[in-house]
């Protein structure tokens, strides 16, 4: 076989510092220890690469002062050939140098081969020694290639969780890696603190019984890894390590700590081989670090990093299982849906620390209550699930009121403070009939909702054709709708005229409306979803896209570019009011889309004012000194309106539409609406009246003086772009 080091040197080099050194020589060449020319460089035919010369011709050198392998060919010919072998570290032959020489090459350098044999000698260590560099590299390079091989085959490993049944395979396929590619005896993964343990043997040549080492890990040694933090490697059995954490176990041992999501270390990844296996090195730990951090992020991929718990996408892989046994086995469970009531409240008062410090206590209440084969995971924002498998209705509601009893009695202690803890619980039944998983956690939620509406602590059960429950199931359909129809663009900007019922300057006065497109490209009207978005607290989203849309579409129709042209009217929640980023958000939108705020109005109604007063004021006072416009909507329905009116810096006043649309009938109404009226006039404010279905009703608002008009007998809803494409028509037509 071919020296892959000896082919891999340059020997031309060496001929021509040769040629200088003996010049009277009529030619060098290398020799493999076989006696094949593997380079050569001569003035005659003598020697040819690829030819064969018979090693044992040469006959050793006899002189005393030579210490080297020294050999001359057969004295007989006129140009006898000197060999100097080359030789490795251990002084074996692995080349040869030949030299061509004759009695002209001998006389020039002293009448003494000496002189000749030194110089080849001094070139053979050269090559000798550039021989073991080569071998060296190449065993490095080996060892590259095998290290990146392993780390290919490492890093190939999996740990993205969506591609497995369930963590465990995960886990257990990775330890089959740690051992084919480590060339281990037993790779072993460990959660003390979750009783929790995953072992992969090697095939051939195994670790026994590796289960049966785990009390050696999980104390003192586990101890240790959590506290340093970093990995360790015992080989021998004198190492000082093996005896100060007392393990008597005749193995190689290498351990890498696992993170969770926070880094704390929650496990350690153990590996073990026999004693006549070869020392694990420095890049064995490195590698398996890298296995110890995809234990990480599968880890991270499926618990909540503040509690340890299950997340839940882990929770409903096993909450599926569950739904599968019930419908193939007949078999029941519960399904709890737990609520921190006061999470929001101990933030704001304590700090997000004591918010995150009544999260843990709950969690390790419910550890304590619930059986080991119960399943609990944190949801986030306050929220637990909790699956009691082969759990009756009966026997969940003592769970159930053992758990709020626990959560009750118990106070959390910050900050030299006692705090009062208490959950609403939601309960449903997972029986064979349950279709699926998102069924299951709607109905627990819907449950726990309305536990919450009556009353602190309070436990509900999901049963169906509770008209309460179905009607909260209902609104919590159109939650997800609602995000959706927001990520997919389906609602429309809608509008509606404003009629002035006296002269104005102003080229247009309308008010911005909200629908919906379904699937079908019918549309929806807000009657339908706003509800349900008041109800979640979706409101704010919805008002933040109606205001960017509708700034959108003004400037790409060149409005609300001169001042005081007309006036835009867009209604604001009673919710948006306690959007803290609402005012910034405004004001920003306007100047991305060049828009002057003179020409924006706001609406917010008269309740949402009355039950956020300071709120309202302080929003209304932050964007009138921006110069935009306010108007107090449905205005005549609180049981103060006219007391309230004073301390609400607005500049218009609609007139709420159930006495609008009395007007013509009924005495009372038409009172109202004048008095409404008149008073607005008094403190300087323009009056709008809605809900005008006739011109009957119109007429008589002009006879009482109100500003404006709007309803379905001056202009009914229809989409912007509509609207404004006719406004434009109209401006041309009247310019031309």
């Amino acid at each position: 076989m071919p020296d892959r080091a000896l082919n891999l040197i340059n020997f031309e080099k060496y001929f021509s510092l040769l040629h200088r050194l003996i010049p009277a020589s009529a030619g060098f060449a290398f020799c493999d220890r076989a006696g094949d020319l593997i380079a050569t460089c001569c003035n005659t035919d003598e020697l040819k690469t690829g030819d064969h010369i018979d090693l044992k011709v040469f006959k050793p050198v006899n002189n005393n002062n030579i210490s080297y392998n020294t050999y001359l060919s057969s004295a007989d010919t006129d140009k006898p050939l000197i060999r100097v072998d080359v030789c490795d570290r251990s002084n074996e032959a692995i080349a040869s140098l030949l030299a061509i020489t004759g009695n002209k090459v001998i006389e020039q350098n002293g009448n003494d081969h000496s002189t000749i044999e030194d110089c080849l000698h001094n070139i053979s260590l050269c090559v000798s020694k550039e021989y073991e560099l080569s071998v060296e590299l190449n065993a490095m390079a080996r060892e590259l290639t095998d290290r990146y091989e392993e780390l290919n085959l490492v890093y190939g490993t999996n740990d993205d969780i969506i591609e497995f049944e369930h963590e465990s395979y995960a886990y257990n396929k990775l330890l089959e890696n740690c051992v084919e590619h480590l060339n281990l005896g037993a790779a072993i993964l460990i959660f003390p603190e979750q009783e929790t343990t995953y072992c992969t043997q090697a095939k051939h040549d195994p670790v026994q019984s590796p289960l049966h080492l785990l009390e050696h890990f999980s104390n003192e040694f586990y101890l240790t890894i959590r506290k340093n933090q970093s990995s360790i490697i015992i080989n021998d059995f004198s190492d000082p390590l093996r005896s100060e954490l007392n393990l008597e176990i005749p193995y190689k041992i290498m351990a890498a700590p696992v993170k969770n999501g926070k880094g704390s270390v929650t496990g350690i990844l153990v590996c073990l081989n026999h004693m006549h296996k070869i020392d694990y090195f420095n890049s064995d730990r490195n590698l398996l670090n890298v296995m110890s951090h995809k234990v990480s992020k599968i880890i991270q991929a499926n618990y909540d990093s503040l509690t340890g718990l299950m997340n839940m996408h882990s929770f409903q892989r096993c909450l599926k299982d569950a739904i599968d046994s019930a419908r193939s086995k007949g078999l029941f469970h519960c399904l709890l849906n737990i609520d921190l009531e006061q999470l929001r409240v101990i933030n704001d008062s304590l700090g997000r620390e004591a918010g995150d410090a009544s999260i843990k206590m709950i969690s390790r209440i419910l550890k304590t209550k619930l059986r080991n084969t119960d399943t609990i995971s944190y949801l986030g924002e306050g929220h637990f699930s909790v699956l009691l498998e082969k759990c009756s209705l009966e026997q969940g509601m003592r769970v159930a009121e053992s758990v709020r009893a626990a959560i009750i009695n118990k106070q959390l202690e910050w900050d030299s403070r006692s705090v009062d803890i208490s959950v609403s619980i939601g309960m449903a039944i997972i029986e064979p009939n349950t279709q699926n998983v998102d069924v299951a956690l709607e109905a627990a939620e819907i449950a726990r909702e309305l536990a919450k509406e009556g009353g602190i602590g309070r436990i509900q059960v999901f049963s169906p054709g509770d008209k309460d429950l179905e009607d909260r199931k209902d609104q919590m359909q159109w939650v997800s709708r609602i995000q959706n129809a927001l990520r997919e663009d389906s609602f429309r900007i809608y509008c509606q005229e404003i009629y002035p019922l006296t002269s104005t300057n102003e080229k247009y006065h309308f008010e911005i409306l909200l629908r919906l497109s379904d699937e079908n490209g019918s549309i929806i009207a807000p009657g339908v979803f706003i509800p349900p978005a008041e109800q979640f607290n979706l409101m704010p989203l919805l008002d933040r896209w109606v205001i960017d849309k509708t700034f959108s579409i003004l400037y790409e129709h060149g409005l609300a570019q001169h001042a005081r042209e007309g006036v835009v009217s867009i209604n604001l929640s009673g919710q948006s009011l306690t959007d803290t980023g609402l005012v910034d958000f405004i004001i920003n939108k306007l100047t991305e889309y060049h828009l002057l705020s003179n020409c924006i109005c706001f609406e917010i109604t008269e309740t949402a004012a009355i039950s956020n007063m300071e709120l309202a004021h302080d929003v209304i006072t932050s964007l009138r000194d921006k110069g935009f416009h306010f108007s107090l909507d449905d205005f005549g329905t609180g049981l103060s309106s006219f007391s309230y009116l004073k301390d609400l810096p607005v500049d218009y006043l609609k007139i709420d539409g159930s006495f609008v649309r009395e007007i013509m009938e009924d005495k009372i109404s038409h009172a109202m609406v004048a008095s409404i009226n008149q008073i607005g006039h008094l403190i300087g404010l323009k009056t709008i009246a809605e809900f005008v279905e006739n011109d009957e009703i119109k007429s008589q608002l002009l006879l009482i003086g109100v500003d404006y008009a709007q309803g379905y007998s001056i202009c009914k809803p229809l989409p912007l772009e509509e609207y404004l494409t006719e406004l434009d028509a109209d401006a041309s037509t009247q310019t031309g």
